[in-house]
């Protein structure tokens, strides 16, 4: 029921932003950040999914709360991006409010390939706070332990200058 009212969702997105921040120093359980992700998550879904003329700035401004909110338990807390269901739970509601669709696969049918779906965001806002939330995953990929060596954003010097020695003088290469 606090989904449906602007200022009490507001409140509550705040009050996990800020437990997150303090959690992460005092020792805050996993499983709880995880469960709370997960609210958060199913936040976002209901509220995207609510009738258009149920879509106003203020619906938009609760949904991008959301997602400000998932921002913050997945900064504070790195490890949670280990784990499957939760990527899981936070790549559908980016590809929700991004194109207005899951496409996780249902019982029946196939999974929708972005290509052929028809690209209906939720608004331009919360397609931005998608997007935010998603470039801050994939920042924070390379900070894991265990993925410095798969990801790496050094340049060898030497291995570049070799290479352009090696390449035709195409102005287009």
């Amino acid at each position: 029921s606090w989904a449906l009212d602007l200022s009490t969702s507001l409140g509550a997105c705040d009050i996990v932003s800020m437990v997150a921040a303090r959690g992460a120093r005092m020792g805050l359980s996993e499983r709880v950040v995880r469960r709370a992700l997960g609210s958060m998550a199913h936040f976002v879904t209901l509220q995207c999914g609510r009738p258009p003329p149920s879509h106003s700035r203020d619906l938009h401004s609760s949904i991008i709360a959301g997602f400000h909110t998932c921002q913050d338990l997945l900064v504070h807390f790195p490890s949670l991006l280990n784990d499957r269901e939760t990527m899981t739970l936070v790549l559908e509601i980016t590809e929700l409010a991004m194109s207005g669709s899951k496409s996780s696969k249902t019982n029946s049918e196939e999974p929708i390939v972005k290509e052929d779906k028809k690209q209906s965001s939720v608004s331009l806002r919360v397609s931005n706070a998608a997007q935010e939330l998603l470039s801050s995953v994939l920042l924070q990929v390379g900070n894991i332990r265990g993925h410095k060596d798969i990801i790496s954003s050094t340049v060898d010097e030497e291995q570049v200058i070799k290479c352009a020695k090696e390449t035709p003088c195409d102005p287009w290469f």
